[in-house]
């Protein structure tokens, strides 16, 4: 991709294992789909010395580097999914935010939102062709180089999930900051996160384009329901139904921070949920994958 010919979003090699987009459907399928999310793939010790010869960031805006992390479990494991490589961070930065990942800490926003004046900072419209493209790049690159042998998988963060980064300005586990924000600046906190919304619509609907088969509808995290979301996070709904709407791949929703974890699909083709595959956990974890790697 760097410096040589560009894939073009076309004439994908025909799908081999389908049983992921069949569940995706509310199909039957013969066993529960097994993939491997990027985080479990990051203990992998190819994941780690591809990952030493630059920064962080620097290899989520490489699309050749992005399709090497994202192909190198399905080298080790028979999975049935592979899940792009990038960072839900990446939205921030297009719209002009700097996040740094900081050695033992995290990725770090520089300068995170303080004050509601910090809103005019955000460019207000984003060109996501221009200001992600790498992320479609990288898309492009994979689904050709998987060859057909299992699906693709794009993502991105929920509205609030960004909203709590860019105000905390790194990871939190209680997001007090952004829930402080969030009932002091009511009216800013929604254009925000339709600001949010809006970027992630066409974000979503640019990685289908490019070759994602499955985009995730991870709309609203289990933190927000009840806690301050009610009014403000029911319009963000209706921008995931305008999604559901836009894109013709089945969308999973990522529901976090329950005491159960769950992950659901949905069909905008049937239009009915589909849970058959997800009621056990979808993706290999750290402690999964050692046992699975001995039983190989």
């Amino acid at each position: 991709m760097e410096g040589g010919e560009r894939l073009l979003p076309k004439g994908f090699p025909k799908l081999k294992n389908d049983t992921f987009l069949r569940a995706a459907r509310g199909e039957e399928t013969e066993h529960v789909p097994v993939w491997c999310m990027r985080q479990a793939g990051r203990y992998l010790p190819e994941f780690r010395e591809t990952r030493a010869s630059q920064d962080f960031f620097a290899t989520c805006r490489s699309p050749k580097l992005c399709c090497e992390l994202t192909l190198q479990p399905l080298r080790r494991f028979p999975l049935d999914a592979a899940i792009i490589f990038s960072d839900i961070l990446v939205v921030p930065q297009a719209l002009g935010m700097e996040v740094v990942m900081v050695p033992g800490k995290g990725p770090t926003f520089t300068e995170p939102l303080k004050e509601v004046e910090d809103l005019l900072k955000l460019r207000q419209k984003v060109d996501v062709t221009a200001e992600l493209g790498y992320v479609f790049q990288a898309i492009t690159l994979t689904r050709h180089s998987l060859e057909g042998k299992v699906p693709l998988i794009g993502f991105s963060g929920a509205p609030w999930t960004l909203m709590s980064y860019m105000i905390e300005g790194g990871g939190s586990t209680t997001m007090a900051k952004a829930k402080s924000w969030l009932y002091r600046h009511p009216e800013a906190s929604h254009r925000l996160l339709q600001l949010l919304a809006d970027v992630i619509i066409d974000y979503l609907v640019g990685q289908v384009a490019a070759g994602a088969q499955v985009c995730p509808g991870a709309w609203v995290q289990g933190q927000e329901e009840g806690q301050g979301l009610d009014q403000r996070g029911s319009s963000i709904w209706k921008e995931e139904e305008r999604l559901r709407c836009c894109s013709p791949s089945p969308m999973e929703k990522w529901l976090n921070h329950h005491p159960w974890r769950r992950s659901s699909c949905l069909s905008p083709m049937q239009g009915t949920w589909a849970r058959n595959c997800f009621r056990t956990s979808p993706c290999l974890t750290s402690e999964i994958l050692p046992r699975l790697s001995r039983a190989s």
